[in-house]
C-alpha cells in the first residue's frame, strides 16, 4: 500500500528546490534507480534534472515520455499529419501540422473550439479523453471525428500522444523498472487520466507518491487539466507540506497577486509570505501597439542590469513589441520556448550553426570589440562565414568548396588569403571586417535572417550577441516557471475568450492566468493598457 503526500507549493516559494532535495534523500535511501519524476513538460523536466539529484537521465522526464520508452518507442500519431491529411483529402477531419507539436512548443495561449473543422475536434476528442468522459457523453462531431482517427491509428499502427497514457494504465504494470518512489511536479495542470495513471495505477505499486503543484496556477484547463484531482484526493493531513516563504515575489506584487486570485471563491486559500522589500505596482500608460512607454522602461531596465519580462495572453498581442525591440536592437529571447526560431532570433545552439554563430565568427579577430580574447579565424571560422556569401563577382571560383573541404586550412599568407576572392579590394574588405560589405554579400536567401543580429552588434557590440539577452518576451503560458526583476504585463484577449466571459468558469481561469503573470516578478510590475478586449484590473 503506497503513502500519498502532496507538497502545495505557491509562486517563488522553492518547491523545485525543495522537490529536488526530496529526491536527492530518497535516491540516496535506495538508490537512483528507485525514484522516477515525472513532469507536465519538458522544459519542466530539463530544470528538475539540472538541480544535480543524481539520477539517471531515463528516471526524469514528462509523463509522456514515460510512456513512450516503456511501451516500446511506438510511431506516434502526430508526427503523421501529413498522411493523416492525403487520406482526408476534402474532408473536414483535415488538421494543421501543429498537432504534433508537444506541450512546450504548441502557442500556449488556450483555445476556444466550436466544433466546425478537424482541428477543433481533434482538441475536443483529447479534452474527452483526458477527462475520462465516456464517448456516449460526446457530441457527434467528435464521435465521428474519433471513430475515423482511431480506425486510422490503427490501421497504420500509429499511437497518438492521449493514447500513451491510456495504454500505460491497461498495458502496464507499474512505472518504468518499477520504481518505489514516485514524484509527480506542476501537477495541478495533470489531468484525471493523467493522474489515473500516474498516481492511482503505478502509484498502488510504489511504496511513496509525491504530487507536488499550485492549484492556483492551474492554467491549462483547455487541454484538461483539472486541479481538483490533486485537491479533492483525501490524504491525511501530516502528509501535506505547505511551502510558505516566497523567495521571488515582494510586499506590493504580493498583495497585488493575492487580490487577483481571490476574485476566484471556489477555492482553498494558501497564505504564503513575500520577501520583506516593498516592491511596487503601477499602471503603464501604453500597449502593445502603442508601445513607446514600454520600450523606453526597457531600456532604463536592462541599463541598469535588470531583467525584463513581457507577458502576453497570445502571440499576435505581443509581434507588434517584439518588432520594435527588433527596430530599435534591443536583444530578446524566450529560454522557455527554444525551439521556436521567432522566440528566439539570436539563439546559439550545440547541435547546427546558427546565423549568431556566423556573425561571431566574422568578427572573431576584431581587437576593438574582443579585446585581448579576439582571436585569429580557423578553418571553421572560414566556413561559417564565407559558405553564406554569394560567389559571384565575389569570390574566386572554387573557393567555396575549398573552405568546406575537409582538408582546409585557415590561410596563413595575405597571399593565400587574397586567392579567395576575385579582387583584392573584396579581400581587404573582408580581412577588415567590413560589416556593410558582409551584409551586402550575403545571398539572397539568408539576408532577412541576418538584418536583427547585425543591428544588435552595431547598437549594443559583440557582447550582446554572446550573452543570455536580459529581455524575455512571451506568452504567459510559455513562462511559467519563469522570474523577472521587472515584470510587464499586456491585458489584451482574443475574440474567443471576450466570448466566453459571462462563464464563471472562464472568468476563473483569466484570473489564474494573470495571477501565473504578475507573480513572475522579483521587484517590480507594470500593468498595461489594451488595444481593445481586455482582463480587468
Amino acid at each position: 500500500m503506497s503513502e500519498t503526500f502532496h507538497v502545495y507549493g505557491p509562486p517563488g516559494c522553492g518547491k523545485t528546490t525543495y522537490l529536488s532535495g526530496q529526491i536527492s534523500k530518497a535516491a540516496e535511501s535506495r538508490g537512483n534507480e528507485a525514484v522516477l519524476v515525472a513532469s507536465l513538460t519538458r522544459a519542466a523536466a530539463t530544470e528538475m534534472a539540472s538541480r544535480g539529484t543524481g539520477l539517471p537521465e531515463k528516471n526524469v522526464g514528462t509523463l509522456h515520455a514515460h510512456c513512450f520508452r516503456q511501451l516500446g518507442s511506438p510511431e506516434i500519431a502526430e508526427s503523421k499529419i501529413d498522411i493523416w491529411n492525403e487520406e482526408n483529402k476534402g474532408s473536414n477531419f483535415r488538421l494543421k501540422n501543429d498537432a504534433n507539436l508537444s506541450l512546450d512548443e504548441k502557442k500556449l495561449e488556450g483555445k476556444i473550439y466550436n466544433h466546425g473543422n478537424g482541428d477543433d475536434n481533434f482538441a475536443q476528442m483529447n479534452v474527452y479523453r483526458s477527462q475520462m468522459i465516456p464517448e456516449n457523453q460526446w457530441i457527434d462531431p467528435v464521435v465521428k471525428f474519433y471513430e475515423r482517427w482511431k480506425l486510422w491509428k490503427d490501421d497504420h499502427g500509429f499511437m497518438d500522444f492521449t493514447e500513451l497514457i491510456e495504454k500505460g494504465i491497461t498495458d502496464t504494470w507499474s512505472a518504468p523498472n518499477a520504481p518505489q518512489v514516485l514524484i509527480g511536479d506542476e501537477t495541478q495542470d495533470w489531468s484525471k487520466l493523467e493522474m489515473s495513471l500516474f498516481r492511482d495505477h503505478w502509484g498502488s505499486r510504489a511504496e511513496i507518491v509525491m504530487m507536488a503543484g499550485d492549484p492556483d496556477q492551474t492554467i491549462y484547463s483547455w487541454r484538461g487539466a483539472d486541479s481538483g484531482c490533486f485537491m479533492d484526493h483525501e490524504i491525511p493531513e501530516g502528509n501535506k507540506r505547505y511551502l510558505k516563504q516566497s523567495y521571488r515575489i515582494p510586499r506590493e506584487p504580493h498583495k497585488y497577486a493575492r487580490k487577483l486570485i481571490q476574485r476566484i471563491h471556489n477555492r482553498e486559500d494558501f497564505e504564503f509570505s513575500p520577501v520583506d522589500k516593498p516592491g511596487s505596482v503601477e499602471r503603464l500608460n501604453a500597449t502593445s501597439k502603442n508601445c513607446n512607454r514600454i520600450i523606453s522602461l526597457v531600456e532604463e531596465e536592462i541599463t541598469a542590469g535588470r531583467t525584463v519580462m513581457i507577458l502576453g495572453t497570445c502571440g499576435y498581442v505581443l509581434y507588434p513589441i517584439i518588432k520594435r525591440l527588433k527596430k530599435e536592437g534591443i536583444p530578446f529571447h524566450n529560454p522557455f520556448r527554444l525551439t521556436n526560431a521567432s522566440w528566439n532570433p539570436l539563439a546559439r545552439s550545440k547541435k547546427k550553426v546558427m546565423p549568431v554563430d556566423r556573425l561571431i565568427s566574422f568578427i572573431k579577430p576584431d581587437e576593438e570589440e574582443w579585446g585581448q580574447s579576439a582571436t585569429e579565424w580557423d578553418a571553421g571560422d572560414f566556413t561559417k562565414w564565407m559558405s553564406i556569401l554569394k560567389q559571384d563577382k565575389l569570390l574566386s571560383r572554387g573557393s567555396k568548396k575549398l573552405v568546406a573541404g575537409k582538408k582546409f586550412k585557415a590561410p596563413e599568407t595575405w597571399e593565400d588569403f587574397a586567392k579567395l576572392f576575385v579582387s583584392e579590394e573584396e579581400a581587404q574588405r573582408a580581412i577588415g571586417m567590413d560589416l556593410d560589405w558582409w551584409e551586402k554579400n550575403l545571398m539572397g536567401s539568408q539576408q532577412k535572417k541576418f538584418k536583427y543580429p547585425l543591428h544588435v552588434l552595431r547598437k549594443k557590440g559583440g557582447k550582446a550577441l554572446k550573452e543570455s539577452p536580459k529581455v524575455v518576451v512571451g506568452t504567459i503560458h510559455s513562462v511559467k516557471g519563469g522570474e523577472a526583476d521587472t515584470v510587464i504585463v499586456l491585458p489584451d484577449l482574443s475574440p474567443q475568450a471576450n466570448d466566453l466571459l459571462h462563464k464563471k468558469e472562464a472568468k476563473d481561469s483569466l484570473n489564474r492566468l494573470f495571477y501565473v503573470a504578475v507573480t513572475r516578478t522579483k521587484n517590480k510590475l507594470y500593468l498595461c493598457n489594451a488595444e481593445g478586449l481586455r482582463f480587468q484590473w
